[in-house]
């Protein structure tokens, strides 16, 4: 089931999220890149989000399996599924959820490792950005798509 995330889930959301840093983003970035990014992943930092953004969570059987967010102006975020879960359509749910509370373009910068997810989801890859963290620069794709 799909839900409005609750603050007594923020520590699920961010085991999912550095669950998905360790074991699939890191097949694409370069582990200081990775390390740095779990640096920011803290529930203290999630809480902060939740008046800014919409956020749902993917629950079945009282756990978090999936994580998803979007900004007041139509940026997708923190699209995150468990790892050991993906590929069974968990995503795609979270994903067509969200994109019902938004009308007009909606975007997102998506890593490597899941730009052709958002390609089969009808994401449009605009252009190729590096983004920076503490110095350490990557690359993502601004993606777009109108809904």
């Amino acid at each position: 089931m799909i839900r409005e995330f609750q603050k007594s889930d923020a520590e699920a959301w961010c085991n999912i999220r550095k669950q998905n840093l360790l074991e699939v983003n890191s097949k694409n970035y370069p582990q200081e890149i990775i390390t740095l990014l779990l640096c920011q992943n803290k529930p203290e930092n999630v809480l902060k989000k939740i008046k800014t953004r919409l956020m749902l969570v993917y629950e079945k059987e009282k756990k978090i399996l999936g994580t998803i967010s979007l900004t007041k102006d139509g940026e997708i975020k923190n699209l995150f599924v468990k790892p050991e879960l993906q590929r069974k359509g968990i995503g795609k749910k979270l994903l067509k959820t969200i994109e019902k509370s938004f009308e007009g373009k909606i975007f997102l910068y998506a890593s490597t490792t899941a730009q052709k997810f958002y390609e089969k989801n009808g994401y449009k890859k605009e252009h190729e950005e590096v983004d920076e963290i503490n110095g350490k620069q990557y690359k993502v794709m601004f993606m777009t798509k109108q809904v």
